[in-house]
């Protein structure tokens, strides 16, 4: 097709275009048909990307505050507050207080005896309800016994014509207590200790 040709189909195509008449058939062949080609639809937006998840602050651990210091303790008055925190015991169970400070001058011994024997069974029980006692040397009394080098001079006395080196031979004149459990009252503060036994008044 000479270029004539070619540009006189190009003007007569431009005009059937621009007027909306059908192309000619020699151009269809060629596989142009005057319709705007069809456009690819437009790829959908990608999703937003999801937000990162805040992050979880981790707890404060809270340290408790440390306990506070235990107050010193006096070792002469906590002995003192125990000796009279068990005389008081006497007197509650045996009204030993009461008998050591009476004056029996007045009294026969039948009725000694008889209040002796109330206020040793009151002072017994308080004594073993209390204290767990075993001898310090768990022998019969009278038996021969034999005192060996390192003994403890407060555990064991010795008495009579004593050597000036150990061993020591001689004879068990008394076996000794020791106090192997004590389980006294708790002392309150708001208590006076030295109150052995509250005096009585009776109203009415």
């Amino acid at each position: 097709m000479g270029f004539f040709s070619r540009f006189g189909l190009a003007f007569v195509c431009f005009f059937r275009i621009l007027f909306g008449a059908s192309l000619p058939a020699s151009v269809k062949l060629l596989g142009f048909t005057g319709e705007a080609p069809a456009l690819a639809p437009e790829p959908a937006p990608a999703p937003a990307p999801a937000p990162a998840p805040e992050p979880v602050p981790e707890p404060v651990k809270v340290e408790p505050p440390p306990p506070p210091p235990a107050p010193e303790v006096d070792e002469e008055s906590l002995i003192e507050r125990g000796g009279l925190l068990f005389l008081g015991l006497l007197q509650r169970e045996g009204r030993f207080v009461d008998f050591i400070q009476e004056d029996l001058d007045g009294f026969d011994d039948g009725q000694i005896g008889a209040a002796a024997r109330d206020v040793w069974r009151g002072c017994r029980k308080a004594v073993q309800e209390h204290m767990s006692l075993e001898p310090v040397i768990a022998a019969a009394e009278e038996s021969p016994q034999t005192v060996k080098s390192g003994y403890d001079p407060h555990a064991i006395k010795l008495t009579g014509r004593v050597g000036q080196e150990p061993p020591f031979h001689g004879t068990l004149r008394h076996h000794g207590w020791r106090a192997d459990k004590v389980k006294l009252p708790q002392w309150s503060k708001s208590l006076d200790a030295s109150v052995v036994a509250s005096a009585e008044v009776e109203v009415g």
